[in-house]
């Protein structure tokens, strides 16, 4: 009798235990992961001022393929550099890669493409380039204070000035830096070339210095053979034709000849440059 009673106890505290457990498994209640349903990445424009979500349809998907773009030579420059995040730079490269494939194929799923771009920190906002600096002024360059229209060279204690330029020749023969009336003006003949002043008076100019300026006429023109003809006369005669262009000028009055060879006097011009003073 005991034992009878005993077992129909044990029955119903197993029966009270089920119906709990059941209780509990019924009334639980259960949690799942929010997940984004197709179609709605979103990402935000900080500088909008705007808090609402962006489709991935919305994305401007021009921008991002010129920023992946961007940072596929960003990535293979640093690849080229190496160090040790190499294997870093070697998978973000490969994922780049991949995402313009898919960027590429016409029938890549949006979404597909904008959560990869995320991953790579990736977005479609405009990029905010910096400002320009101040645009510089077109113009000739500044002249150094000290520099000077011509080379001066010293033969004989006597001076010869050869001009650098067109302009510096107008400076040299018409212009601030003209000769004195009386003194020695040279020119190849027939050639463009440097303008030449002896610093001497015409009929006192020893003809060694004459020489001398006619080698340095020859060698600075557009003369290509050995020999030339040099004319010189007086800075007197020399003048500017009115709007005629740099280097340009006319001779009046007596116009001389001289005849040289610039291989024969090829040795005296060394001699010459090695004193030469150009500022």
């Amino acid at each position: 009798m005991r034992i009878a009673l005993v077992l129909i106890m044990l029955l119903a505290t197993s029966t009270v235990i089920r119906s709990f457990r059941h209780t509990l498994l019924v009334h639980r209640p259960i949690f799942h992961h929010a997940t984004t349903p197709p179609g709605r990445l979103f990402l935000s424009d900080p500088n909008s001022g705007d808090s609402a979500p962006k489709p991935a349809a919305a994305w401007n998907l021009k921008i991002l393929k010129n920023k992946i773009t961007n940072k596929i030579i960003r990535t293979h420059k640093k690849i080229g550099k190496g160090g040790p995040n190499l294997d870093t730079h070697m998978s973000t490269l490969q994922a780049l890669t991949t995402l313009e494939s898919l960027l590429s194929s016409p029938s890549s799923d949006v979404d597909a493409i904008v959560s990869a771009a995320l991953s790579l920190d990736l977005d479609d906002l405009p990029s905010n380039p910096q400002p320009r600096g101040p645009k510089k002024m077109k113009g000739p360059k500044a002249q150094s204070k000290s520099r000077k229209p011509f080379r001066t060279y010293t033969f004989e204690n006597i001076t010869i000035l050869v001009g650098k330029k067109a302009e510096d020749n107008d400076i040299l023969s018409v212009g601030e830096a003209r000769g004195e009336p009386n003194e020695v003006w040279l020119h190849a003949s027939g050639y463009a070339g440097s303008h030449v002043v002896i610093k001497c008076d015409f009929d006192e100019t020893p003809r060694p210095v004459l020489n001398a300026g006619a080698l340095l006429a020859a060698k600075y023109s557009k003369n290509q053979s050995n020999r030339a003809k040099v004319n010189y006369t007086r800075c007197r005669n020399v003048s500017k034709p009115i709007g005629a262009k740099p280097g340009l000028v006319k001779l009046g009055g007596d116009v001389g000849v001289i005849e040289v060879d610039l291989k024969i006097g090829e040795g005296f011009l060394e001699e010459l440059e090695e004193a030469v003073k150009i500022n």
